[in-house]
């Protein structure tokens, strides 16, 4: 029997029963309803403050990862690993709790953000004295010091996908003479497709490094969950489940879509973007102009999320979603974006 929050006292079963008869049962017909996920995930971004104080737990895979990737840091020539996952998969939490152990090891850390510096992580860099650097912002000076990267124990990407190759090279360069471990976090499927920039093949073929594959969802919501995945592939129906906290909204116009969408903005909800292409427009960004990219919010998650999609998505013939060719390929594939917005959803989604 459980005696205090740390303390278990072997009973027998007289107190066993005594303790059942005396519980209060709460019927309910559905046990999913109990589950909040806001009350049992953070965000990094949104909860700096829960995260320094361990005020949440790591699935037994990411532990293991964790221990590994820890236990792997040699002394005598650099080490290079790369934790791969996508949207939902806790990559981003593993990356910056191994971060937190190893500084609180006495090791010194740099994490260059590669994506967008959100107002958690400049909480970490201002406020607790975090190594955080956008990646944009490490000047062609510091990167021609070819020592520069001495002083540090271990060097992490995060949104390592986002790493152009030549840049990705002259960070390879400072790490040769210096015994440090270096974690590049990504999301293999999100990558510059116009410029052929596939930054995870190219950093296998540089460093051969030791990989961490994430590859279940723990950023979970049954509903949301089963939605998304039969919009984008017709043959994963959930026939039981209910989708009470989904709404689809259609416009023959892009016009009155735009009116709705600055309605609901209003209302408090984050109505999300595709990422700008400098190739060619979207036929759907005229709707959807000045609200967030998804390369903006990669990481982030919202109770309240709207997504847009028009006719030029459609169902090929073995029933997944996909978009319309283009005549040149966009810097990323529509259809990859659009489950990039959807899947930052906690609570309610409007499509």
């Amino acid at each position: 029997m459980l005696v205090d929050s740390t303390v278990i006292k072997e009973v027998n079963f007289d107190i066993l029963i005594e303790k059942l008869q005396k519980q209060q049962l709460k019927e309910m017909n559905n046990i999913h309803d109990l589950f909040d996920p806001i009350n049992y995930l953070i965000s990094l971004f949104d909860s700096p403050e829960e995260f320094l104080k361990d005020e949440y737990f790591l699935t037994a895979q990411q532990n293991t990862f964790k221990k590994e990737i820890l236990d792997s840091q040699s002394t005598e020539h650099p080490t290079f690993i790369m934790i791969e996952g996508g949207a939902g998969t806790g990559k981003t939490l593993l990356t910056y709790d191994i971060a937190k152990e190893y500084m609180r090891n006495g090791k010194n850390v740099l994490i260059f953000q590669c994506g967008k510096l959100h107002k958690g992580l400049e909480r970490l860099r201002n406020d607790f004295q975090w190594n955080i650097e956008p990646l944009s912002q490490f000047t062609l000076q510091q990167q021609e010091q070819t020592d520069y990267f001495s002083r540090y124990d271990v060097i992490i990407f995060d949104e390592a996908q986002r790493l152009e190759k030549s840049h990705l090279e002259k960070f390879l360069k400072l790490t040769k003479n210096a015994k440090l471990q270096c974690i590049f976090s990504l999301d293999r499927q999100h990558w510059l497709v116009s410029l052929d920039n596939n930054i995870a093949e190219f950093i296998e073929e540089q460093v051969d490094p030791k990989k961490y594959e994430l590859k279940t969802i723990i950023r979970y919501n049954k509903e949301m969950h089963a939605f998304i995945n039969n919009l984008f592939d017709l043959s994963k129906r959930s026939p039981l489940q209910k989708y009470s906290n989904i709404t689809v909204q259609y416009f023959s116009t892009y016009h009155d879509a735009k009116s709705y969408l600055d309605y609901l903005t209003n209302e408090g909800w984050m109505v999300m973007d595709y990422t700008s292409s400098n190739l060619n427009g979207y036929s759907y960004d005229v709707v959807t102009n000045g609200t967030e990219e998804v390369n903006d919010v990669l990481g982030e998650e919202y109770n309240a999320v709207a997504a847009v999609m028009d006719d030029s998505f459609y169902y090929k013939s073995n029933q997944k979603l996909t978009p319309a060719e283009f005549e040149e390929l966009p810097n990323y594939y529509p259809a990859t974006m659009l489950y990039q917005n959807m899947i930052r959803v906690r609570k309610k989604l409007h499509l």
